[in-house]
């Protein structure tokens, strides 16, 4: 298939000028590649694919510098020689590597005793029988092999001095040595890697060891590359982004029967390890309502969570409540950021109101704030629940609060009214109908909770700006991985 996609894409570069109208537009794939035009988690996915192929050996962060464009021109290169670097290539890229994901089941997992996360097999790894104060895995046959311990630096540097015995003079060892890293990385005389890291935690260090057979070599480079302190995010692209548009043009241009029309294999986040349909990974918004480090958000958004993050650091789930469709956590560690003041009273119809939140978050990143009024005191069908809201919302801010003009919490975002149904229903598109958790149904899950909702003693109305730069002192960004 990828020589017949070589052909195509050699035959359309040499003669396309402007593609013609029709019902299927492949001129996406021929746009020459931005990495820029492509969202973080984009890109990082477009790393990862590049290390599993053995093209790329640098950090899976999402920083797209020259090295990263080397990489995926050396690809192009290799695949797709006398072409430029294209769309297509990102797609073909990730098209390559979606097997391997879905069947070995690739996905980060955090090892809370050394502190860090790495990318690991999660469908072919296994425990091995502990030795020495290491902890043990490999995958079927041994092929790859990791080792993690904990100690002192001096400990750590004798498993560095360990693995440059095992290196030969036929390849230059890679040496990092610092106050708070220690890198080692060699190769055998009949290739085999051998990969050593260590960090140093403020007092002890963790180690982990990667080795594998020379067939494997470029997973012990991708694993090493996704090596991180602490809980590390997940590996995915971004529904609806450039690079999902770019693999669905692709697999219908190929017309393949395993992906073309199997929405569950391009449709999705398409996580690690998740095959079609994945417990995709996904997001929301919250707000920080206790300077213990106590969050609020929807229950909905935290539904099924493995693994919950807030601004990317782990978290833990309280409470939820299903009829409220709220939810309460705990951070680690008190709150360095605001806390959220709530209205003593309900809010007004028709009073203006702020929302804020992280909707969409790999097409905008950053925090989003618009602004509405409150259009009816009750939710769908009557529901005291709730009330209605113009600010405009999009998946993603669900959780997030809904301010006052005072700054004072009045509700939390829960849902927006879906469009395309109404359309399909009434044959008329309704504007700006969503909808929000009553401010006082909040401040009773909490009080119920354990939790004293902080009120707000000013009610003088803020500028625009100011209102802003509050919500962003105690809005924070959820992630939720299966």
């Amino acid at each position: 298939m990828w020589r017949f996609l070589a052909l195509l894409l050699t035959c359309a570069v040499a003669s396309w000028t402007a593609p013609p109208a029709r019902a299927n537009d492949y001129s996406l794939l021929w746009q020459p590649f931005n990495a820029s035009a492509f969202a973080p988690d984009d890109r990082r996915m477009l790393q990862t694919a590049l290390a599993y192929e053995g093209f790329y050996t640098g950090l899976l962060d999402g920083a797209w510098g020259s090295f990263s464009q080397r990489a995926l021109q050396a690809y192009v290169d290799q695949n797709f020689p006398n072409t430029p670097v294209e769309n297509a290539h990102a797609a073909d890229v990730i098209l390559t590597f979606l097997k391997p994901l879905a069947d070995e089941g690739w996905q980060i997992r955090y090892f809370p005793a050394y502190a860090l996360s790495l990318l690991v097999p999660e469908k072919t790894i296994r425990t091995d029988p502990g030795s020495d104060g290491f902890a043990n895995f490999s995958t079927a046959g041994g092929a790859l092999r990791i080792s993690m311990t904990s100690g002192s630096l001096a400990q750590a540097l004798r498993l560095h001095d360990f693995t440059l015995r095992f290196g030969t003079g036929a390849h230059e060892p890679y040496v990092v040595r610092n106050d708070h890293l220690l890198i080692t990385s060699v190769f055998a005389a009949d290739g085999r890697p051998m990969y050593t890291r260590s960090d140093n935690h403020g007092g002890w260090w963790s180690t982990v060891i990667l080795s594998s057979d020379t067939a494997d070599r470029n997973v012990v480079g991708m694993v090493s590359s996704s090596i991180a302190m602490g809980a590390g995010r997940p590996i995915q692209f971004v529904t609806g982004g450039l690079l999902d548009q770019s693999i669905r043009t692709l697999a219908a241009l190929l017309d393949d029967p395993t992906l073309n029309g199997n929405d569950t294999a391009v449709a999705n986040n398409a996580g690690p390890g998740q095959s079609a349909p994945p417990a995709s990974p996904s997001s929301g918004s919250g707000f920080y309502v206790d300077a213990g480090g106590e969050v609020l958000t929807n229950a909905h958004v935290v539904e099924g969570c493995g693994h919950i993050f807030v601004d990317h650091a782990p978290a833990t789930l309280v409470q939820t409540s299903t009829e409220f469709d709220l939810a309460l956590l705990r951070t680690p560690a008190p709150t360095k950021q605001g806390v959220a003041r709530f209205a003593p009273q309900t809010a007004r119809l028709n009073s203006d109101v702020t929302v804020a939140g992280f909707p969409l978050s790999g097409i905008l990143g950053g925090l989003n704030v618009t602004r509405g009024a409150v259009s009816s005191l009750t939710g769908m069908g009557g529901n005291a629940i709730e009330m209605q809201i113009t600010a405009p919302v999009q998946p993603g801010n669900s959780g997030g609060p809904v301010l006052a003009a005072d700054g004072s919490v009045v509700g939390v975002v829960v849902a927006k009214l879906n469009a395309q149904r109404v359309a399909d229903a009434i044959g008329d598109i309704p504007q700006n109908v969503n909808f929000a958790i009553r401010g006082e149904i909040a401040k009773l899950f909490l009080t119920v909770n354990g939790v004293q909702p902080a009120m707000t003693v000013d009610d003088s109305r803020l500028s625009p700006e100011a209102l802003a730069d509050l919500a962003t002192s105690f809005t924070v960004f959820i992630e939720c991985n299966p």
